[in-house]
């Protein structure tokens, strides 16, 4: 189904804060088309849990890290230094029993980029750009590597890929990387056996504390007629203003509330990370056929040459994005 352009329809106005508070248009925005939106704040995504009473063990005071991140210290420095003092081998087998990080590593990696300053893919006037050489994307790319060799608790020989959750309920690593659904009501950190917080990905020496948001789209299909097209575009804004007494509401500290996640992680992480200014989105599921695990993120693991795996996917990427520029976006079914 292809596409009606929003960008036409006088009854959207994409600078007003209903869309400007969670950047989808800008996301489907291709050669000044506009071919989708979402409208409020967004949903928060990926994030650092943290296992505080783990810390505080080891006299390390969690409300030190919201401090941080309120005052934009929290840095890439600033997580390691931390980890460095939790990770430790306490019975001297040679094997460390506390480990620094854990968590879903491909996330992590295109957090790590972001966080950084980077990005994949951008986009310009003239469509999509390639992005995957820029200093920011590949410092971001090497700090991902750099934490795998260092923090990473280990895969188990036979593990599925998703351990990294039992193992951070377990106790023994201080932060994983992971969306901020998990620690909600109903999902799989609604429940542990410690105080449990949660922090923004901390800001790279080129970046700052951003999350990369992901909407659910709305589009309208391509073969309405304008006036049509402009009907149901009017109907759908006025359905979605704010109900009056409760503007600017934000469901998803009452959705954080309703888990596990510590109450500094609820009243100040939560809404940092549906304010715009640490926002941001991307533009790889735009561009049809361009698969970044298999050809780039997967492979940026433990012992990674990040320039090799960079090399490897550089080709396909530039030919992929090329093709995008040269043609109409496709549907979400099509780009698979």
């Amino acid at each position: 189904m292809a596409r009606y352009d929003l960008s036409k329809l006088d009854c959207l106005d994409f600078n007003s804060p209903k869309f400007t508070s969670n950047l989808l248009h800008k996301q489907y925005t291709y050669k000044g088309g506009i071919y989708a939106m979402y409208t409020g704040l967004s949903e928060p995504r990926d994030g650092l849990f943290i296992n505080e009473t783990l810390l505080s063990d080891n006299n390390i005071d969690p409300d030190t890290i919201y401090d941080m991140q309120a005052n934009g210290t929290w840095t890439w420095d600033a997580f390691k230094e931390i980890m460095d003092k939790v990770q430790k081998d306490t019975d001297n087998d040679g094997t460390n029993d506390i480990w620094g990080f854990t968590g879903n590593t491909g996330s992590f990696t295109s957090d790590c980029v972001f966080s950084n300053g980077g990005e994949f893919i951008g986009s310009d006037a003239n469509g999509f750009v390639y992005k995957l050489e820029d200093p920011k994307t590949i410092e971001g790319l090497q700090f991902s590597v750099d934490i795998q060799n260092d923090y990473y608790m280990p895969r188990p020989e036979g593990a599925e890929w998703d351990y990294y959750k039992e193992e951070f309920l377990n106790g023994t690593v201080a932060f994983c990387c992971d969306g901020f659904y998990a620690g909600c009501a109903g999902s799989y950190f609604n429940e542990t056996d410690f105080d449990m917080g949660f922090v923004m990905m901390p800001a790279g020496p080129s970046g700052s504390l951003v999350n990369k948001w992901s909407n659910n789209p709305v589009v309208l299909p391509s073969y309405y007629d304008d006036e049509t097209a402009w009907k149901v575009a009017m109907a759908y804004n006025i359905w979605t203003e704010d109900i009056p007494g409760y503007e600017g509401y934000n469901g998803q500290i009452s959705r954080a509330r309703s888990g596990n996640i510590s109450s500094r992680g609820c009243d100040e992480t939560v809404p940092m990370m549906c304010e715009k200014e640490h926002g941001t989105v991307s533009y790889t599921d735009m561009i049809p056929g361009l698969k970044t695990g298999e050809t780039l993120i997967w492979n940026i693991g433990p012992g990674a040459d990040v320039s090799a795996a960079v090399e490897g996917a550089a080709e396909e990427w530039k030919s992929r994005i090329a093709d995008a520029n040269s043609g109409d976006i496709k549907d979400d079914e099509e780009a698979q």
